[in-house]
């Protein structure tokens, strides 16, 4: 059953919202890919992962459904778009312990598998859940949390053939389950909480060294909201869009679903418009969300559960990305700290996340997980073509906390 959405309002950004549209895929952890005269959708089930094509019109072709994994016990998904037309595949598995596992795949532009690899088996130092993925013209990575010696936001660099090359730590990353990565040709961007209880947005941003220049701790939310699980991110002109869940503090919400959202920011990390996804209510609702864009529509799709009845939807978005040209936030009344973030300076290449804690649990696995120690070195150069752009968009919420810290690397 899907819960309809009223028409949304008018922002600076998010223009419009379609009604939401069930995909026709079982399972769930649905991805979109933007492509010629339709989208690419790619999902889990069954412990395997699948992909389809589905119209503009968000028709699935049933005749093209296919099985791209042979491994049948994957749990968790991380999922980028490559320069040079392929996608990089990344899945935890359980093997001698909960969460002790990444495999990698990659696949060709009409996602036919192309390589499936070991990225690490069996290993006994990491948090495996939710393996953020990435792919630029200089990288190509797997992020997991390491716990020995300290709970860091690690990098395993891929090379073509999905074979682990060098291992990079990033300096004051947030937490990598639940978390997203995005890069273009001169930075990278890592997203994840402020601690481990999804205390709130916290973005790092590197150079291709992997040096750390800025953070900014950012609450997207109004009062009485929790945000967590963001996931997607992407940059297109001067905003950042990200995807991401929320919900109510006052609710009794079952593990981690709640609701959709995408969130605007503009070059400086500054909230400029914010659009709802999904209202469904507790204990269930949705998760999963995931975006892509084709010029100015924005598709985002989730895994949903209403009265017991699980399914994926997505819906579309008109974007004003003339709205992306502007600096200027969105008035929240707040009158806190929206000044510049400090330039770091920072060379240090390892992570002290200052935060021991339990974790909330934001991915779908165990509670702990493995990562073995590959190489390190500098990130190596991933050979491909010059990045694409790809973005976001969605019912817009009136933004009445918005809260910025500016942090300094110490």
């Amino acid at each position: 059953m899907l819960l309809l959405i009223g028409p949304a309002f008018a922002g600076s950004v998010f223009l419009s919202m379609s009604e939401p549209t069930e995909i026709d895929v079982s399972g769930n952890w649905v991805r979109v890919f933007a492509a010629d005269g339709g989208w690419h959708v790619t999902n889990a089930g069954g412990g395997a992962y699948h992909h389809a094509w589905m119209s503009d019109d968000l028709v699935v072709d049933r005749n093209s459904r296919s099985q791209l994994t042979d491994r049948t016990n994957l749990l968790d998904h991380g999922m980028a778009a490559c320069p040079d037309g392929t996608f990089l595949h990344f899945a935890s598995a359980s093997v001698a312990a909960a969460d002790d596992t990444i495999y990698g795949n990659r696949y060709d532009a009409d996602f036919a598998p192309l390589v499936d690899a070991i990225i690490e088996e069996g290993s006994g130092n990491g948090v495996d859940m939710d393996p953020p993925a990435v792919c630029a013209s200089w990288i190509q990575a797997v992020g997991h949390m390491e716990e020995i010696p300290h709970v860091s936001f690690a990098l395993l660099h891929v090379d073509e053939s999905l074979g682990v090359i060098a291992r990079s730590v990033l300096q004051q990353a947030g937490e990598a389950p639940g978390g997203g990565m995005f890069a273009d040709d001169d930075y990278l961007w890592a997203l994840g909480s402020y601690d481990r209880h999804w205390s709130g947005l916290h973005v790092t941003q590197y150079d291709t060294s992997l040096t750390l220049l800025q953070t900014w701790d950012i609450d997207v939310t109004p009062a009485g909201m929790t945000a967590y699980w963001y996931q997607k991110a992407e940059k297109v002109d001067d905003c950042f869009f990200v995807a991401h869940m929320m919900r109510s503090d006052t609710e009794d919400w079952g593990a981690q679903s709640g609701n959709v959202y995408v969130t605007a920011f503009d070059a400086d990390w500054k909230v400029i418009d914010q659009q709802t996804i999904t209202a469904y209510p507790a204990p269930k609702g949705a998760f999963y969300p995931w975006f892509d864009r084709k010029d100015d529509q924005m598709l985002v799709s989730y895994h949903a559960e209403v009265d017991g009845t699980e399914f994926n939807a997505a819906v579309t978005l008109t974007l004003d990305l003339s709205g992306c040209e502007s600096t200027d936030p969105v008035d929240t009344g707040d009158t806190g700290d929206t000044g510049e973030p400090v330039d770091t300076g920072e060379t240090d290449d390892t992570a002290e996340t200052g935060d021991t804690g339990d974790t909330g649990d934001t991915g779908d696995t165990g509670d702990t997980g493995a990562d073995t120690d590959p190489a390190t070195g500098d990130p190596p150069e991933c050979g491909c073509d010059t990045t694409t752009t790809r973005g976001p968009g969605l019912l817009l919420l009136p933004l009445v906390a918005l809260a910025r810290r500016r942090r300094q690397a110490r």
